[in-house]
């Protein structure tokens, strides 16, 4: 299903903010899923188990990061969603998803709730909704001088650690201006 056209006009008067954090799935330090294939400027992708995943909406305004520094600035354009599956891993031990791949020790994995260490997860196989933003349309590259703390800062809850997090719309328009970034 998709949403997109006349709607985008609409519903950019009502547009919330949000900052949308994006890895490189081989730099995931996360060891609990798979992460997901992007192409930065262009979609980003996010399921139904992730926090606020029903609260994005078309016209919405976002700001991509890797986790330390700003990459770039859209507008939501288009919204589909599908049935899918995907795969969790958790610890043999706890069954929780906080494990870690560890680089150069052995065993491969490292839960951070139990503290085992283990070689295999346990593959725990979820159906899903995925969804697929496109933002390429409206997308400004953008790798200035900000600061983790300053974007961070940004949020309505600064402490979140959810992968997509509501900004203030106050804040984010300051800190806009203060860079010379055209708000959208």
């Amino acid at each position: 299903m998709s949403r997109n056209g006349d709607q985008l006009a609409s519903s950019v008067l009502s547009a919330r903010s949000w900052l949308l954090l994006t890895k490189d799935r081989h730099s995931l330090q996360h060891g609990g899923n798979d992460g997901y294939e992007e192409e930065l400027g262009h979609n980003y992708r996010f399921d139904s188990t992730v926090p606020n995943h029903l609260e994005l909406t078309l016209g919405d305004r976002i700001l991509l990061w890797n986790g330390s520094i700003l990459l770039g600035i859209s507008r939501i354009s288009d919204l589909t969603t599908r049935p899918s599956s995907k795969v969790r891993h958790r610890c043999p031990m706890c069954t929780a998803t906080k494990i870690k791949p560890r680089k150069t020790l052995s065993p491969t994995y490292r839960c951070h709730g139990c503290r085992a260490e283990f070689d295999e997860p346990i593959r725990e196989v979820l159906s899903i909704q995925e969804y697929l933003l496109e933002y390429s349309q409206h997308w400004s590259a953008f790798q200035g001088e900000s600061s983790a703390q300053q974007i961070r800062g940004l949020a309505i809850s600064s402490k979140s650690q959810h992968s997509m997090r509501e900004l203030n719309s106050q804040k984010l328009n300051a800190f806009l201006t203060h860079l010379d970034i055209p708000i959208q």
